[in-house]
């Protein structure tokens, strides 16, 4: 098309398109055209220019119609969007590795706080047990209560960390030898006292020919357990 109708068109849409006119036309162009790439909202991304060169310069060939012009127009669209896809793209993985790096130090700050909170109750286990040797059979039921909770409050924490690590996919069943009796002696243990207080008798009646040991993952056993009881005594 005419250089005047180029640059009309192109001035409307791209403020630049007068200084790309002028390079064009050092390059002696048969024809051009130069189409806005829409960027984000109301802003242009850049420009598209699809020319001919010529020796002779502008003008030689056959001036390019509308049909011309809404070809190229359609053509910097789809340019202009797959360059928006592509900087969508990266946007995207910068926010994926930003959500990654939390949930690493997450992890970590979990892995730190739960140290902190297992050496005291380690502690407490250990004199528990020390002072069941020196009691007689009413009080090693209170420690044995003591004992019971202080490993509840170690498997919290572990729990703590389970999610930590189900979040990223690392979460483990550790499978081993238990005592069938075991899971469920300590739930009743556990939930004693508020049966009582509610109440309500708690009785752990077993099946006589369940097997003396199954292999299965003690804590998530307690876990369910727990969770099951907890409910049935707060809705009792």
């Amino acid at each position: 098309c005419a250089r005047d109708r180029l640059r009309d068109h192109t001035a409307s849409l791209l403020p630049e398109g007068d200084d790309l006119l002028s390079q064009a036309g050092s390059l002696k162009l048969a024809h051009a055209i130069i189409c806005p790439l829409p960027g984000r909202g109301s802003e242009t991304a850049g420009a598209l220019l699809i020319a001919g060169t010529s020796p002779e310069g502008l003008g030689v060939y056959p001036a390019l119609d509308e049909t011309h012009l809404s070809s190229f127009t359609v053509l910097a669209s789809q340019v202009a969007s797959l360059s928006q896809r592509l900087e969508l793209y990266e946007e995207m993985a910068v926010a994926t590795e930003t959500a990654e790096a939390a949930n690493r130090s997450k992890s970590v700050f979990l892995a730190n706080v739960s140290h902190e909170i297992r050496t005291p109750l380690n502690a407490i286990s250990g004199f528990t047990e020390i002072l069941t040797a020196h009691v007689g059979d009413a009080g090693k039921t209170h420690l044995d209560s003591i004992g019971a909770s202080t490993e509840r409050l170690l498997a919290l924490v572990n729990d703590v960390l389970d999610l930590s690590r189900a979040e990223s996919g690392d979460l483990t069943i550790e499978v081993a030898a238990l005592e069938t009796l075991k899971p469920f002696s300590d739930i009743q243990r556990q939930f004693a006292d508020a049966a009582h207080e509610k109440g309500l008798d708690f009785i752990l009646d077993l099946d006589g020919g369940l097997p003396a040991t199954i292999r299965a993952d003690d804590r998530r056993i307690h876990h369910v357990l727990e969770h099951v009881v907890d409910n049935a005594l707060k809705f009792t």
